[in-house]
C-alpha cells in the first residue's frame, strides 16, 4: 500500500495532492523560465570580434593610468614615459565635462591631482584645460604644466606612438556609446588598438551593440558594492548592509556566467586578489582573455606574466614594481 492510502483523513490526502500539483507547477514554470533566459540570451547576444586584439601569443605589461606612479596619471607626459620604459598597452579613464566633450582623467573631482577644485561634470573642457594635472604628484618637477587631455588627443598619441589602448569607460551609456563609435569610426586604425572596457556592462554591451567590430572588455572586482578599493567596508545603511552581499555574490556570478557571453567579451579585466589558476582556466575556455590589475609588487609580476601568463595592468614600469595601490 501506498503513503495516500495510509493517510487516515481525507482533508491530509487533499493537502498531499495540492502538494504534489504545487511541485509540479513549480517545476514546470522554473523549466519555461530557464529555457526563456537562455533564448533570451542567445537572441540578444552580441558575438565576439572573429579577431581579437586581446589575444597576442605573449604576456604584456599595461601601464595603469600611463603608470601614474611614474609620472602624472592620465597625462600625455604618463603616455611618453611609459612608452619610453617598455610598454606596449596604457590603460586610461575617460570621463566627460559639462559641455559634454570626452576627457581623459578617473575621479569625479578634480581635487587629488590638480591644482583645482569641484566635480568634473560641472566643469566646461575650457575650465578643464586651465588645470594642472601634475600638481600633486611627486615627480610634478620633472613634468611642470601638464594638461588634462581629450580622448582624441590620447587616442592620436597612442595610434601614433604603437600602443594598445584599454579605454576604461567610466559612465553615460549613451554619450560614451556616441563618443567612442565616433572616434572608431574616424580611426579604423583603432579596431586593431583598442578595447573598451568598464565596471557597467550596459556601457560595454550598448557600445559593441552599436558596431560589433569594437573589441570590449567588462572589469571586476570581488565585493564591488561592499567595500573600497583598500579594502576597508563602505558606510551604508544597515539594509544595504544586507542587501549588498546577495548582490555582490550575484554580480560574481554573472560575471563568471553571462555576462560575458552576452556582451561578447574579449578581455575580463579582474583585480589582482580575485585571480587565481582556476579563473584563468575557465576563462580560457570561453575563448576571454584575463587581464589582472593592479599588479604592483614584484614577485605578483613574475606569477602572473610567467607562471599564469596573464597581461598585467600595473602603476609602474619599474620591474622592481611599488608598494601604493592607487584608488
Amino acid at each position: 500500500m501506498g503513503l495516500y492510502h495510509l493517510l487516515p483523513d481525507f482533508s491530509l490526502k487533499v493537502l498531499l495532492l495540492w502538494m504534489l500539483l504545487t511541485l509540479g507547477c513549480c517545476f514546470w514554470i522554473a523549466l519555461a523560465l530557464t529555457v526563456a533566459v537562455v533564448f533570451l540570451l542567445c537572441y540578444y547576444r552580441l558575438p565576439a570580434p572573429a579577431a581579437s586584439v586581446a589575444h597576442p601569443a605573449a604576456a604584456y605589461v599595461v601601464a595603469h593610468r600611463g603608470a601614474g606612479f611614474d609620472a602624472p596619471e592620465n597625462t600625455i607626459a604618463a603616455l611618453k614615459l611609459a612608452k619610453e620604459n617598455g610598454a606596449v598597452a596604457v590603460e586610461f579613464d575617460v570621463d566627460y565635462t559639462s559641455d559634454k566633450m570626452a576627457v581623459v582623467f578617473h575621479d569625479d573631482t578634480v581635487d587629488r591631482c590638480t591644482d583645482g577644485s569641484g566635480k568634473l561634470c560641472e566643469m566646461t573642457l575650457m575650465s578643464v584645460k586651465k588645470l594642472n594635472a601634475s600638481a600633486h604628484h611627486p615627480n610634478g618637477d620633472r613634468f611642470p604644466n601638464e594638461r588634462i587631455p581629450t580622448l582624441e588627443e590620447v587616442i592620436e598619441f597612442c595610434l601614433a606612438n604603437d600602443l594598445l589602448m584599454y579605454i576604461d569607460v567610466k559612465s553615460n551609456v549613451k554619450l560614451s556609446t556616441d563618443v567612442l563609435v565616433g572616434l572608431f569610426r574616424r580611426y579604423p586604425a583603432l579596431y586593431k588598438k583598442a578595447i573598451v572596457c568598464s565596471f557597467n556592462p550596459l556601457i560595454v554591451y550598448s557600445v559593441r551593440s552599436k558596431d560589433p567590430d569594437i573589441v570590449g572588455g567588462l572589469i571586476y572586482r570581488n565585493r564591488l558594492l561592499t567595500r573600497y578599493f583598500d579594502e576597508t567596508d563602505m558606510d551604508i545603511g544597515w539594509y544595504l548592509k544586507l542587501a549588498s552581499p546577495l548582490l555582490d555574490v550575484f554580480i560574481h556570478w554573472s560575471h563568471y556566467c553571462w555576462l560575458w557571453f552576452l556582451c561578447g567579451n574579449s578581455v575580463f579585466l579582474a583585480n589582482v586578489g580575485d585571480v587565481s589558476e582556476s579563473t584563468v582556466e575557465h576563462f580560457g575556455k570561453r575563448g576571454v582573455r584575463v587581464v589582472v590589475w593592479t599588479v604592483n609588487r614584484q614577485h605578483d609580476r613574475y606569477y602572473f606574466l610567467k607562471s599564469l601568463r596573464c597581461p598585467i595592468i600595473t602603476d609602474t614600469m619599474n620591474d622592481a614594481g611599488c608598494e601604493v595601490e592607487k584608488i
